[in-house]
């Protein structure tokens, strides 16, 4: 069954078990997404888009991303959120963008969650928004996810800056210190801004 087709291709794409074949894995995917299997479908999405065992080709991986995304697939519909905000793949198109990942974003992904923060800060396919942006960027920062960090930043330098919120130096330290935690350099720079700025000759220099 579809399932099982897909577990077959998987081992092949990833090597477990089984020496790491595009090939074969490709055919088994093949299998599945023709049974309906949405993870195959996204997965040779995925396949087409990095040229995986296959010549890249952008519209094959935008053909099967939206036959995964019509069924549901939250990678899918990140990788057609990310596809029409980055113009990679397909016409730059914030509208579109913002369309997918207010679809993945109803199924909790931290993907979607910091694209709809990061857009609604930015005034990209919305009216710029801090208050609504702050909202989306907190979701996907309590998510252990490998975009928390980055809206961690977004939101340490909101309240660096009073952007949507009262300036507030201790709160923006929290959230660059969980973000250093995470390896995130910028972080840990603006930390050091944090201090150059409770630094008494700052303020001195600043009247």
């Amino acid at each position: 069954d579809a399932d099982n087709q897909y577990t077959q291709g998987n081992m092949y794409y990833l090597g477990e078990g089984v020496p790491k074949d595009y090939t074969k894995a490709k055919e088994w995917f093949e299998k599945a997404a023709a049974h309906d299997s949405a993870d195959a479908q996204n997965t040779l999405g995925v396949m087409y888009f990095y040229a995986e065992g296959v010549p890249k080709d952008y519209t094959k991986a935008k053909e099967w991303f939206e036959k995964a995304a019509s069924r549901g697939n939250v990678e899918a519909q990140n990788a057609l959120g990310r596809m029409y905000y980055s113009g990679e793949g397909a016409p730059k198109d914030y509208t579109m963008a913002r369309e997918w990942f207010e679809k993945s974003s109803s199924q909790d992904s931290a993907v979607a969650q910091f694209y709809l923060g990061m857009m609604l800060y930015r005034g990209e396919g919305f009216l710029q928004n801090y208050e609504m942006a702050k909202e989306w960027l907190q979701k996907a920062a309590n998510q252990d996810a490998p975009v928390a960090d980055v809206a961690q930043v977004y939101l340490g330098n909101m309240y660096f800056k009073g952007e949507g919120v009262p300036k507030d130096y201790t709160m923006a330290r929290e959230w660059f210190e969980k973000a250093v935690k995470q390896g995130n350099e910028e972080a840990y720079s603006m930390l050091h801004q944090i201090d150059l700025a409770e630094s008494p000759s700052f303020y001195s220099e600043t009247q």
